[in-house]
C-alpha cells in the first residue's frame, strides 16, 4: 500500500476499532489490512493499536498521529474535489464549441509574467 492508503487503513481501523470491519469498508482482506498496519507501525517506529482477541484500540501515543492522518485524508478529499471541479470546468469549456478561444485564454493565463488570478480563467463567465 502507498502511504496515503496506509493512512486511510490506519484511520479506518481507528474509527471502527475492528480490523474485520475496516477491511470490509476498504475492500481488502483482513490479512492485507493487518500487514499494512504492521508496515505502518514499522515505518513510524511505534505501536499504533492495542490488540486483543475482542478489541482494537488506539495506542496511547497514536492519538496525535491519528488526528494528523485524519486531517491529511480530509485535505486529500478536498483536493480531489477541487481537481474534479477543474476537470468538469475544462470538459464544459471544451465541449461548448469554444475550444479555440479557451485554449488562447489558457495560454494567456499561463503566460510568463502574468499575475496568477484567484481561479481558472473566466470561471465566473462560464
Amino acid at each position: 500500500m502507498d502511504q496515503l492508503a496506509s493512512m486511510r487503513a490506519f484511520v479506518t481501523v481507528g474509527r471502527t476499532q475492528s480490523f474485520t470491519k475496516a477491511a470490509d469498508l476498504l475492500g481488502v482482506s483482513a490479512s492485507q489490512l493487518s500487514r499494512a498496519i504492521a508496515d505502518l507501525e514499522e515505518h513510524t517506529h511505534s505501536l499504533l493499536f492495542h490488540r486483543t482477541t475482542r478489541r482494537v484500540s488506539l495506542a496511547d501515543g497514536a492519538r496525535d498521529y491519528f488526528e494528523t492522518c485524519t486531517q491529511i485524508l480530509e485535505q486529500s478529499v478536498l483536493c480531489h474535489g477541487d481537481a474534479e471541479l477543474g476537470l468538469q470546468y475544462l470538459h464544459k469549456r471544451l465541449m461548448s464549441g469554444r475550444a479555440r478561444s479557451f485554449v488562447t485564454e489558457c495560454l494567456d493565463f499561463f503566460a510568463p509574467g502574468n499575475r496568477i488570478p484567484e481561479g481558472p480563467p473566466s470561471l465566473l463567465a462560464a
